[in-house]
């Protein structure tokens, strides 16, 4: 169990007598219940238990009330030691109970103790941060906070990187950065991460233990299927459903399951098993974030069947200030035979300045369609000159194969920097 698990180790300060280390594990009420028994690991000698008991607002919440037992050393490092193991209890609780609003908050708890915890103390003890960091990651993960969560993923890895008995959490953190990146668009940077994240399951496996790396697995899906290597793509996605029920349980597993669920709707149109792809987006994932991505893909999924009438059904639910939701109804209306609602949609939307990338190539890509089907060739051409730019960057040439007919056919005839598009164009 990785980061955090069900159990954590806590090193006494200098000052606290004279164990080698403490080990912190919940209480035999704890479910979580009142309190977490804190009892010394083998060799310690600073008296029976140390009582930790939530602060309160605690449900377990935010602050820990840490009270000493008799013969334990006093001091204020060592009531901040104290806090941030009776803090890791209850971070390790939340992500063992599959809460992640607990999580985070948790964890943003531990963030303030270790930022009163002595700078030689906490070099000390990389194994806190590298924690506390983890727990920060996966709690903006879970509600969809994506900058926030490669930030705190890059820093955990970077903190967790050489220390001894850090290497699962850095491949924890790998592999979610990964996963976090492909959800960013960053297509190249979270290959890199996946990639980087098998090298280290490959360096810490063992005869009796190979570390389970399926997230990483889930990144490498998406990207092979936006870059249209659909082999690849497939045998990823395999390996990464057969670690489901790894993370049954877990903060993470609506992000996971929706994830694979969405890679697994864009293979199945590519090889044009379009019901089925549509069985894929509906199965029930929860009430993660994504449901809008799902709904999205369910939506051009309809179109692409020619069921209009359901896809404008589905449509209605979107938010409609959203991008996509304009983009849809550009698309619903490009086949419905109206380019002209398409171009006027695209225009609306290449107005916000600050669309994600995949944004702006489906807008661009959607311009270039409605334009074409309208006869202006040169403008069409421009368009998907610029949508082609976006995509080298990052190389997510899925769009261009589920555009238009009309834009396929310019692909083919252009000279464009997509050249791994135009098998199958």
């Amino acid at each position: 169990d990785v980061a955090p698990g069900p159990q954590v180790v806590v090193e006494p300060g200098p000052d606290v007598a004279p164990g080698p280390q403490v080990v912190v594990e919940p209480g035999p009420d704890v479910a979580p219940g009142p309190q977490v028994a804190v009892e010394p690991g083998p060799g310690a000698a600073f008296g029976p238990q140390v009582a930790v008991e939530p602060g309160p607002d605690v449900g377990p919440g935010p602050q820990v009330a840490v009270e000493l037992a008799p013969g334990v050393a006093s001091g204020p490092q060592v009531a901040v030691e104290l806090g941030l193991g009776a803090g890791l209890v209850h971070l390790s609780l939340a992500y063992l109970a599959g809460d992640h609003e607990r999580l985070a908050a948790t964890a943003v708890a531990g963030a303030g103790l270790l930022s009163r915890l002595d700078h030689e103390r906490l070099a000390a003890r990389p194994l806190l941060r590298v924690i506390v960091l983890a727990g920060q990651a996966t709690g903006h993960l879970c509600t969809g906070r994506l900058e926030e969560a490669a930030e705190a993923f890059a820093a955990g890895a970077l903190a967790a990187t050489g220390q001894r008995g850090c290497e699962p959490l850095l491949l924890y953190c790998v592999q979610h950065l990964a996963l976090t990146e492909a959800h960013r668009g960053r297509l190249r940077t979270a290959h890199d991460a996946a990639q980087r994240a098998l090298a280290v399951a490959g360096r810490i496996a063992t005869i009796e233990s190979r570390p389970a790396h399926h997230v990483a697995d889930a990144a490498l899906a998406w990207t092979a299927a936006e870059w249209y290597d659909l082999d690849t793509a497939w045998r990823h996605l395999l390996a990464a459903e057969a670690g489901l029920a790894a993370v049954a349980g877990r903060p993470q597993r609506d992000v996971y399951a929706a994830t694979l669920a969405l890679v697994r709707a864009r293979l199945l149109r590519a090889r044009g098993e379009l019901p089925a792809a549509l069985r894929a987006l509906r199965r029930p994932h929860g009430g993660v974030w994504l449901r809008h991505d799902l709904a999205a893909a369910e939506v051009r999924v309809l179109i692409a069947m020619g069921r209009d009438q359901e896809a404008g059904a589905a449509l209605s639910t979107l938010d409609p200030r959203h991008p996509d939701a304009t983009l849809l109804r550009g698309l619903a209306g490009l086949a419905g035979g109206d380019p002209a609602r398409a171009v006027e949609c695209a225009d609306r939307v290449l107005g916000d300045p600050g669309l994600p990338p995949a944004a702006l190539v489906d807008a661009w890509l959607l311009l270039a369609a409605g334009v074409a089907r309208q006869g202006d060739r040169d403008r069409a051409v421009e368009a998907l000159r610029t949508a082609s730019a976006y995509i080298a960057e990052q190389g997510g040439v899925r769009a261009i194969h589920e555009s238009d007919v009309i834009l396929r056919r310019l692909v083919r005839e252009q000279d464009l920097p997509l050249r791994a598009s135009r098998e199958g164009l």
